[in-house]
C-alpha cells in the first residue's frame, strides 16, 4: 500500500509541476521527488523480498533485470522532465518525446514481459520439482521479514503445497504438454486428480451420467451437443435451481449415483447452508463449475470455491474446449471409483453399495421393453435398452417428489412438466429436435 501511495503521489505532483508556472512548478517538482524517493525505498524492499522468493538460478536473473528497467526508467523521467520543455527548455520537444517513450517502453512493455517471462519460469519449476516451498527470515531495510522460497524437491526443509488451483488451468496442462514433447521431465501427476493416464495424453472415459445445475434451460441444449461428442456416451440431466439439483442427486445416488454436478457460476455465490455447493458437499457429490475465464470476477469466484474441477467458458465468442472437457470427466470418474473403492472397505458403506445395485437391478427388472419415463427437466427418454457399461440407469419418474409443504410443490412441479411437454412439442413441430438424445 505504500509503494502504491507514493508512486500515485509521485506521477500526481509531477503532473501538477508540468502544468504550473514559476516558483509553484518547482515546489511541486520536489514533492514529486520526494515521493518518487519513497517509491524507490519500498520498490527496493519488493525486489529484495522478490529476489530471495523465486528459484534459485535463471529466475533471480530475472528480477535483476525487471529492478535494473525500473529503476533506469524510472530515473530517466525526472530528468528529462528537467531538461525538457516543462521544465528548464535545454532539451527541444522532439528529443524529450523520444527519450520518454523509450523510458515508457522501457518501464511498461519490457519490464511487463521479464514478469511475464518470470511466471513462466516459475510455472515450469512447479512443474518439474512441484510447489515445494522453504521459509526463512531475512531482513530488508532493517525489519525482518518472512520469505517462502521456491526450493527443488530434494530440498529437506522444503513443505509441499497443493497445486489443485493450477492443475485444473488448461493453460497450465498445456505448458506441461510442451514441456514433455521438448524432452523435459514434468511431474508425473497433479494434485487436483490427473495422473499418469492424464499427463500421457491418454484420458480413457465411462459411459456416466451429469447433473447439470442451472438457473434456466439455455444452456442444455449446448452441453447435450458438446457431450454427445465425447467417446463414451454420457447422459446429461438437467436441472433447474437448487432445490431441484439436490433432489435429482439423491434419486440419483439410489440409482447407482452420477459422475459429478456440473453447475452454474450463479450458484456460487451463496456459500452458507442453504447454498447449492455445501449442500452437494453434505451429499458426499464432486462439485464442478463451468464459465471459469483467465481474467475478471468469475475466475475468483470459482478457483475460491474448493471445487473438484471447472471448465472454461463457454464465454462470448468462445465454447468449451473438447480435450480439457474430456479430461474433466475422466478425472472425476477417477474421483468416483476412488470414492467406491473406498467405501467397499468400509462394511457399513459396502451393505449401502449393496443396496443401491439391488435397487437398480429391481428397477431394471420392473421396466417393461420401451417404456418411456417422464422426466419434467429432460423431455421423454427411453428406459427399455439396457443400462450403459458404467452408467446409472436414467433417472425414472417426476423429479420433483411429493414435499410436506403440500400441494404448492405439486401444483409446481406439474405447471413445470406441462411447460416442457409444450416445449418439446414446439421444438418437434419446428426442427423435429424435440426428443433429447
Amino acid at each position: 500500500m505504500r509503494l502504491l501511495v507514493s508512486d500515485i503521489g509521485c506521477i500526481v505532483w509531477g503532473v501538477t509541476a508540468a502544468m504550473t508556472v514559476g516558483y509553484l512548478k518547482w515546489i511541486f517538482f520536489a514533492l514529486g521527488l520526494l515521493y518518487g524517493s519513497n517509491t524507490y525505498f519500498h520498490a527496493a524492499k519488493v525486489y529484495m523480498e522478490g529476489y530471495h522468493t523465486v528459484p534459485k538460478g535463471y529466475c533471480r536473473t530475472i528480477v535483476r533485470l525487471m529492478a535494473y528497467c525500473f529503476y533506469a526508467a524510472w530515473t530517466m523521467f525526472p530528468i528529462l522532465f528537467l531538461l525538457g520543455p516543462e521544465g528548464l527548455g535545454q532539451m527541444s520537444a522532439y528529443m524529450s518525446t523520444v527519450l520518454t517513450t523509450i523510458a515508457d517502453v522501457l518501464s511498461k512493455q519490457i519490464w511487463g514481459l521479464l514478469g511475464h517471462h518470470l511466471r513462466v519460469k516459475i510455472y515450469e519449476h512447479i512443474l518439474i520439482h512441484g510447489d515445494i516451498r522453504k521459509t526463512t527470515l531475512m531482513q530488508v531495510a532493517g525489519e525482518e521479514v518472512e520469505v517462502e522460497e521456491f526450493v527443488d524437491a530434494d530440498d529437506v526443509d522444503g513443505v509441499k503445497h497443493s497445486t489443485a488451483a493450477l492443475a485444473n488451468r488448461e493453460s497450465f496442462v498445456h505448458m506441461a504438454e510442451n514441456m514433455k514433447a521438448k524432452g523435459i521431465d514434468v511431474r508425473a501427476s497433479l494434485d487436483a486428480g490427473m495422473g499418469a493416464d492424464h499427463e500421457r495424453g491418454d484420458v480413457p472415459i465411462e459411459a456416466g451420467r451429469i447433473i447439470l445445475a442451472v438457473p434456466d434451460m439455455s444452456m442444455v441444449d449446448y452441453f447435450r451437443i458438446q457431450l454427445s461428442q465425447l467417446p463414451a456416451p454420457i447422459e446429461l440431466v438437467p436441472a433447474l435451481g437448487i432445490d431441484n439439483a439436490v433432489q435429482l442427486v439423491q434419486q440419483a445416488a439410489a440409482l447407482g449415483g452420477c459422475d459429478f454436478v456440473l453447475v452454474h457460476p450463479d450458484f456460487l455465490k451463496d456459500m452458507s447452508q442453504a447454498g447449492l455447493v455445501t449442500k452437494l458437499r453434505m451429499l458426499g457429490q464432486r462439485v464442478c463449475a463451468f464459465g471459469w475465464s483467465p481474467v475478471g470476477a468469475q475466475r475468483e469466484l470459482i478457483e475460491s470455491r474448493g471445487l473438484d474441477g471447472w471448465l472454461e467458458g463457454p464465454s462470448f465468442g468462445t465454447g468449451i474446449d473438447a480435450k480439457q472437457l474430456k479430461h474433466l470427466v475422466a478425472r472425476m470418474q477417477q474421483m468416483r471409483k476412488a470414492a467406491m473403492a473406498g467405501g467397499m472397505a468400509n462394511p457399513m458403506m459396502q451393505q449401502s453399495f449393496m443396496h443401491q445395485q439391488s435397487a437398480h437391478n429391481s428397477f431394471m427388472m420392473q421396466q417393461p421393453m420401451g417404456m418411456q419415463s417422464v422426466n419434467p427437466l429432460y423431455g421423454s427418454m427411453s428406459t427399455g435398452a439396457p443400462p450403459m457399461h458404467g452408467a446409472a440407469a436414467p433417472i425414472p419418474g417426476n423429479v420433483t417428489p411429493p414435499s410436506p409443504s403440500g400441494a404448492g410443490n405439486a401444483n409446481e412441479a406439474e405447471m413445470l412438466q406441462q411447460l416442457m411437454g409444450e416445449i418439446t412439442r414446439l421444438k418437434s413441430e419446428l426442427g423435429g429436435s424435440g426428443t433429447p438424445r
